[in-house]
């Protein structure tokens, strides 16, 4: 398939005649798309607001097959959609446009489907990892269903992957068996680390089987990252004014914040701050600077706050303030009761009291008797 690319100005970035056009424009379209058997699910991150993004799929030979074309369906942040393809190698154009803008866009992929793309010359054949995806800065990601086949007459054993030294930090690929019989498959899996900016990786790896190459492992991964602290990095604001739409978010002095609505406190309507790139209502203290028993939004000032009360005549309804806030006063027969508990109580002590005085006197009446009786009979 030879495909004609052309921007918003009209020039073409390929003269050769093809059997499509794809108008790249100046939206970016980042496709991530996953496969389960003939299952093929698409997943579509337009770096600014568009209106929609829609697909086209084209056999190996360039011709179009309209009953497996369409449009994605609207997520938060991304376009998504699933096809059904019969076993074999396509292309799915990606297009967009924001009237908003008036820009738009398009990507091309290549999908192979229950084939193996596969280096030939080697025992073993491998499908390629052909993956596009979007990432947190510094996550680690794996994807899976990739193919390894022994087109051998005899079994292969002490398998292991070698890969680049340069592309070792970053991509990993892990087999699930280290042997692997003639006429067999197994699937490997694909894992993304370390990785911190947009990159893309245009390599291969060797499956050794010992230290003898059996087979190469083709790579084409395209990788756009997110950080994590709200700074998307693949899709830069270059060139954009505070405010301007960027993938997920706004243009803040040059970077995309994502989920953000505001650059600074004057994009906030009256009453509101910018925190953390978001308007929020923010309260102030409305009682800085005031006496005590000045009215306020909630009650008096006291101490540099708003409070209900600080004093029992800022309370109303016969209540009274307690800790700073209104409470029902007591009831004058709750008052009533009191008094007479506390004179019972009074009325207890004090008679205890001259009850122990009165033994007390009594005691020491009957100590002297006895010793006066002692002294009379001693003489």
């Amino acid at each position: 398939l030879v495909t004609v690319a052309k921007n918003q100005y009209g020039n073409y970035t390929n003269e050769t005649q093809g059997k499509t056009t794809i108008r790249v424009g100046g939206i970016s379209l980042v496709p991530e798309i996953s496969k389960s058997g003939n299952r093929i699910t698409m997943v579509v991150y337009p770096n600014t607001v568009v209106d929609y993004v829609s697909y086209k799929v084209y056999s190996q030979s360039g011709d179009l097959i309209p009953e497996k074309s369409g449009s994605l369906t609207k997520n938060v942040f991304s376009y998504s959609g699933n096809i059904t393809l019969e076993n074999g190698v396509y292309y799915i154009a990606f297009e967009t446009e924001s009237s908003s803008l008036d820009d738009f866009g398009g990507t091309l992929v290549r999908v192979a489907v229950g084939v193996g793309e596969s280096v030939s010359g080697y025992i073993l054949k491998a499908d390629s990892v052909i993956w596009s995806t979007v990432i947190n800065k510094g996550e680690t990601k794996e994807k899976s269903g990739f193919r390894i086949i022994n087109t051998g007459t005899g079994s292969l054993t002490d398998l292991s992957i070698s890969m680049p030294e340069e592309l070792s930090q970053y991509v990993e690929i892990f087999l699930p068996e280290d042997e692997l019989n003639a006429s067999d498959s197994m699937y490997y899996t694909v894992k993304l680390k370390n990785i911190f900016s947009g990159m893309e990786i245009h390599a291969s790896a060797d499956i050794l089987s010992g230290k003898e190459k059996v087979g190469e492992i083709p790579l084409e991964i395209y990788v756009s990252v997110i950080n994590q602290t709200q700074e998307i990095i693949e899709f830069s604001c270059e060139g954009k004014d505070n405010g301007e739409y960027c993938l997920g978010g706004i243009c803040c002095n040059g970077i995309c914040r994502e989920k953000a609505n505001c650059c600074s406190d004057e994009d906030c309507p009256p009453g509101e701050l910018c925190v953390n790139y978001v308007c929020k209502v923010v309260k102030q203290n409305e009682c800085e600077g005031k006496e005590d028993g000045d009215l306020c939004s909630g009650g008096v000032c006291y101490n540099g706050e708003c409070v209900e009360c600080y004093r029992d005549e800022d309370c109303g309804g016969g209540r009274v303030c307690r800790n700073n806030v209104c409470v029902a006063a007591p009831s004058t027969g709750n008052i009533f009761l009191i008094l007479v508990v506390i004179v019972v109580l009074g009325i207890a002590v004090i008679g205890g009291i001259l009850y122990f005085k009165k033994m007390k006197a009594k005691r020491a009446e009957e100590e002297e008797y006895e010793e006066t009786f002692e002294e009379e009979g001693f003489y």
